[in-house]
């Protein structure tokens, strides 16, 4: 499931920036016990921002500790993020429709 899939992208992502693909990341386990330190956090939150396409806080990953809040608030700003561009798109061609050319 989509959450799931979120979970495992975080997990890889701190694996990568970590260099500890030999660690078991669980999930409920917070950020700190595997030794990321404050630049980590900054690489790690530009990196799920540049790959979900989201702007996450500065503060993210130290408002949401753990992988899984961190995974459920991902999935809430992508979700927030896909009805904003619905809207526009149904917007824009209202808009469309309405023009009348001549």
């Amino acid at each position: 499931d989509e959450q799931q899939r979120i979970r495992s992208i975080i997990v890889h992502i701190i694996d990568l920036i970590k260099n500890k693909h030999d660690l078991l990341i669980e999930e409920n386990n917070p950020f700190m016990d595997y030794g990321i330190d404050s630049l980590s956090l900054v690489d790690i939150k530009n990196n799920i921002s540049t790959l979900f396409g989201i702007q996450l806080n500065a503060s993210a990953l130290l408002d949401y500790p753990y992988v899984n809040t961190l995974a459920l608030h991902i999935n809430s700003l992508i979700t927030n993020k896909q009805e904003k561009e619905i809207i526009t798109i149904n917007n824009f061609f209202k808009f469309n429709s309405s023009i009348r050319v001549g």
